[in-house]
């Protein structure tokens, strides 16, 4: 193998690491802040969010349970009712 070759390879690869890293620091900040409930509602009340995030902490019910226009999924965590059915694109799996 041409050693120029190699060197520039190696130092192409080597120089990606500091944007690869930022991305990863960029992901971690995005999952922490939706883990640690921060979000555009800021009274964390369940929103709309719930439906396809019902994990985040504003999705978990208050001691009298979820509000009005909410329900319980299995792992007692609300969500929105969506009498109409599903969203477009999107299915119940029970059925």
């Amino acid at each position: 193998m041409d050693s120029k070759k190699y060197l520039w390879s190696e130092t192409r690869c080597l120089s990606l690491i500091p944007l690869l890293v930022f991305v990863l620091i960029l992901e971690m900040t995005t999952v922490d802040n939706r883990l640690s409930g921060s979000s555009s509602d800021a009274d964390g009340q369940p929103d709309e969010e719930c439906l396809f995030d019902p994990i985040l902490p504003k999705c978990t019910p208050e001691p009298e349970g979820c509000p009005v226009g909410f329900a319980m999924n299995a792992y007692e965590q609300c969500f929105p009712r969506h009498e109409g059915g599903c969203p477009e694109g999107y299915h119940i799996h029970e059925r």
